[in-house]
């Protein structure tokens, strides 16, 4: 086996080159694929947030009300702004999102990277994460300015973790992470998994106190309350039964998006290999949670337990919304997001338990063995239908900004690819236009970023 020379500074430039690749990647994707064009739920919200605060009749409940299953109050803000400051720029909200990546990336690394395991051998062994983390595999939320709720609900659910961590009791720092998950919560639907998961944060947590759990808790049921006052499922969706007439469906939905949040697409290899796929990779999180439990390290990775848990509640929830639209849904990139977090933070879990605890268990490094190769099968995977995924959306986007920049005789065909329906184009293109906003900033052309 090769020794690495941690001390040589080719070494250590090589890890860092390593660690620093995958968001240099990730800015050119955006670069190169990103399309300034509105389509699909940004329509609603520019009739519904943005349209009214261009008129001067923008209201709370516009910023408060459901797009989705979501309630979006932060990102419209978020948004808002951006759209004054750039003439609603889609490629400049992907550009936040980018933005928002990065400082999630700072977060990950203050809840993973403690004074314990600081050293150039655990960054060697941290590369793997980097790239899961900046992963072009989520193509459709870094290519979608929309998308952003998405990075901003993470954003919060890792400041949440970040801080629940230090809390000691009622005190600012457990006033910060229900702030935390606030935000979280009124970016995405998501979020609301913030507070079960720091719930088993403050239980598992080494110095725990009472006094934060239920104020934690309270803080959840105020917060859930805020959200479901007024909230509608939206017609379109599927029950959230399903899973009732159909269990094994159900079963095989929740698999795959375990396989797809590493990156290997039921696509490429199939709905039977991917479910397997996802088989093992809850497997391996069940070892590696049996032998961390049994090494003692539990109480002091309970920030990493809680990234698995949000990732593992945010899968149970897509399973049970979601669901119903068929297992083909599993595989859209843009859950990727939230759900890598069980792999990162198992991977995680893994790394302190092989590297401190356990260095000469057979089973466990057959185990993480196993694990990386299919990670690196994952990253390899996930790269490669990103990329191909990436030039397909720019072709079908750049057709798209043509069709609303000539929308008075675009044919049905073309304005259904922006909105189901082509009505809701024609009447609010002009008002695009009114504005020179999006498409129609200055002197436009059909074609143009």
């Amino acid at each position: 086996m090769i020794k690495l020379d941690f001390s040589r500074k080719e070494v250590r430039a090589g890890i860092l080159f390593l660690i620093i690749l995958p968001a240099i990647i990730t800015a050119l994707y955006i670069i190169r694929f990103g399309v300034n064009v509105i389509y699909l739920d940004q329509w609603d919200f520019f009739r519904s947030a943005l349209f009214p605060w261009y008129n001067g009749t923008l209201s709370f409940q516009d910023l408060f009300s459901q797009v989705n299953e979501n309630r979006m109050f932060f990102p419209k803000i978020l948004m808002i702004g951006i759209a004054g400051v750039t003439s609603y720029n889609n490629i400049a909200e992907m550009i936040c999102s980018f933005i928002l990546l990065l400082i999630n990336f700072v977060l990950l690394s203050k809840i993973c990277l403690t004074k314990k395991n600081w050293s150039w051998e655990y960054l060697l062994f941290f590369i793997p994460v980097v790239w899961l983390f900046f992963s072009v595999d989520q193509s459709e939320n870094l290519l979608m300015g929309f998308q952003l709720s998405f990075f901003l609900c993470v954003t919060g659910v890792l400041i949440a973790i970040f801080f629940l961590e230090r809390c000691n009791g009622i005190d600012w720092q457990l006033g910060l992470g229900i702030l935390s998950g606030f935000l979280s919560s009124f970016s995405a639907m998501f979020g609301l998994m913030i507070w079960p998961a720091g719930l088993a944060l403050l239980l598992l947590k080494e110095k725990r106190t009472p006094r934060a759990i239920y104020g934690w808790l309270i803080a959840a049921i105020v917060t859930i309350l805020i959200f479901f006052n007024g909230w509608i499922r939206p017609e379109y969706h599927p029950s959230p039964f399903y899973f009732l007439s159909k269990p094994v469906d159900a079963i095989g939905f929740f698999f795959v998006l375990t396989a797809n949040s590493v990156g290997v697409p039921m696509g490429v290899i199939g709905e039977y290999p991917a479910i397997i796929v996802g088989i093992i990779f809850v497997f391996i999180l069940g070892f590696t949670l049996y032998r961390a439990y049994g090494a003692g390290i539990i109480r002091a990775n309970a920030g990493i337990i809680a990234l698995i848990a949000f990732a593992l509640l945010s899968e149970v929830m897509l399973t049970f919304g979601r669901g119903g639209f068929g297992i083909i849904q599993a595989t859209a990139t843009r859950y990727v997001t939230f759900t890598v977090f069980g792999i990162i933070g198992t991977y995680l879990l893994f790394i302190n338990l092989k590297e401190f605890c356990c260095k000469d268990d057979l089973w466990l490094k057959r185990v993480f063995y196993l694990f990386c190769i299919l990670i690196l099968a994952g990253i390899i995977m996930g790269e490669g239908v990103g990329l191909v995924m990436g030039e397909k959306m720019k072709e079908q986007r750049q057709e798209m900004r043509e069709g609303l920049i000539s929308y008075q005789t675009a044919p049905d065909s073309i304005l259904k690819m922006l909105y189901p329906d082509p009505n809701v184009v024609r009447e609010w293109a002009p008002v695009l236009k009114k504005y020179q906003l999006n498409v129609f900033t200055g002197n436009y052309t059909a074609g143009g970023g």
